[in-house]
């Protein structure tokens, strides 16, 4: 059997005591509407609720809840209930966009013990919600260690990878974590690993402006001869082609101006 109990609690007044019974499990909820001195308001939707208590032994439990229709649907676990008691309790609201965190005051669990049990709960302190989120902030990874121009979240940089969406069971990766996952394909999608005419505009277009220019600069990178009498002077004591462009063309220097008068005795004897 499920029960809600339907509760309102203030965010500036001092809020009551229900009641629950020891040891009970999945099976009490709170559903509660947040007031502002009296009057209530609505929790956003995309806002995050958790239930903060601390039970007679002082152990502690931290669990998640839901947002439905405004108001905060809360379990009341049978970790928050192992301890007969009074059980000091608030309602924390955390919100999204802009980042905002809100309490409300504290209100009392009077958790009535149970006649007997045949098999004892050990207390302790339980975290369920700060688990879960600290589990998945593992698994997403850091951030600041993308590949992607976006760093700001990683929404933004799955964004920006849209072309290449699919389903994260899908991912083919040797990967770790989502940010793992996300740098792995950033380093090797359209990444050059070879240059030659098959690169196109669509797959590799930095490889195809290079290519394309390298092919307006054939003309002046004549290859180079292999014999060494074509290398450097000819039969007639002339100057073989030169092997780049860069150097001035040497056959037309007929008075050899661009060697020293020293060199050129030396070839006159030659």
């Amino acid at each position: 059997m499920i029960n809600q109990l339907a509760i309102s609690l203030d965010i500036y007044l001092d809020n009551g005591t229900y009641t629950a019974k020891q040891s009970d499990a999945d099976s009490r909820y709170l559903l509660i509407t947040i007031t502002d001195n009296g009057t209530a308001t609505e929790i956003e939707s995309n806002a995050v609720v958790n239930l903060k208590a601390r039970k007679p032994s002082g152990a502690l439990s931290y669990d998640h809840g839901t947002v439905i229709d405004g108001k905060a649907l809360i379990l009341l676990t049978s970790d928050t209930l192992a301890e007969a008691g009074t059980v000091y309790c608030e309602l924390e609201i955390t919100q999204v966009d802009p980042v905002a965190l809100l309490k409300t005051l504290t209100f009392k669990l009077d958790v009535k013990s149970e006649v007997y049990s045949q098999t004892i709960p050990e207390s302790t302190s339980t975290f369920t919600a700060l688990t879960v989120a600290l589990a998945t902030a593992g698994s997403i990874g850091k951030i600041t260690e993308l590949h992607t121009e976006t760093k700001e979240s990683a929404v933004g940089a799955i964004n920006e990878l849209a072309d290449n969406q699919g389903d994260m069971s899908e991912l083919e990766t040797v990967a770790d974590d989502l940010v793992g996952a996300i740098n792995e394909k950033e380093d090797k999608s359209n990444k050059v690993t070879s240059l030659d005419s098959e690169s196109t505009d669509i797959q590799y277009p930095s490889a195809k402006l290079l290519y394309d220019e390298l092919a307006t600069k054939e003309d002046n990178l004549p290859i180079t001869p292999l014999l060494p009498t074509e290398k450097f002077l000819n039969g007639n004591r002339s100057w073989a082609v030169p092997a780049h462009n860069k150097i001035t063309d040497l056959n037309t220097d007929e008075n050899y101006q661009h060697i020293t008068a020293t060199q050129v005795n030396k070839l006159t004897n030659i």
